[in-house]
């Protein structure tokens, strides 16, 4: 076997196109204190189904992250169907020692994209453009959690209360939606 010494090659690493490197803000994130506030928030109102039905108002960078991990362990699965969470995952959640907030965020994304998961997708692909993702702590206010106002709920009435939808940068146009309408506030029950 000739070496590369008797060859007169040398082994020169091959650079890697910076679209192929492992972004480090992707790794190991500390979460921020409006991110550690908004985790234990929910995970205290867990029994308050009308909190609970805010927690993808806001989404932080921290949660787009996750969703976009659920996302593409969804794609990966292949022939196996994901068993949670699911479409009826909030049954199983009261069986879970304790409620972890990943859990809840990932139940009601599944309950809400789901069944329109390119709705969902297109969501996360106009945030990624946006690389709120890979903020921290985020430098757009609109994805810094505060919790909800309970007066502002409470003063509005039941026909006019409103449930916002996740925040979408105002400089995305519907055209960059695709296929998919855009999200729009909808009416809460």
């Amino acid at each position: 076997m000739d070496t590369p010494e008797e060859t007169g090659r040398t082994h020169k690493p091959v650079p890697i196109p910076k679209r192929l490197r492992f972004d480090r803000r992707l790794g190991s994130q500390t979460l921020q204190p409006d991110e550690r506030a908004k985790h234990a928030f929910y995970v205290q109102k867990v029994s308050n189904p009308s909190i609970m039905s805010t927690i993808l108002d806001i989404l932080t960078p921290d949660d787009i992250r996750m969703l976009i991990e659920i996302e593409d362990e969804h794609t990966r699965c292949g022939g196996f169907q994901r068993l949670f969470p699911s479409h009826n995952s909030r049954h199983y959640l009261k069986y879970f020692e304790t409620p972890r907030y990943y859990n809840l965020l990932a139940v009601d994304w599944i309950e809400k994209y789901g069944q329109r998961s390119q709705q969902g997708l297109a969501l996360l692909r106009l945030l990624t453009a946006q690389k709120i993702h890979l903020q921290n702590p985020t430098e757009n206010s609109k994805f810094k959690w505060s919790a909800p106002d309970p007066f502002r709920a409470m003063s509005a009435s039941p026909q006019k209360r409103t449930r916002a939808a996740p925040c979408v940068p105002e400089s995305a146009s519907h055209s960059s939606l695709s296929r998919t309408p855009p999200v729009v506030a909808v009416e809460s029950s």
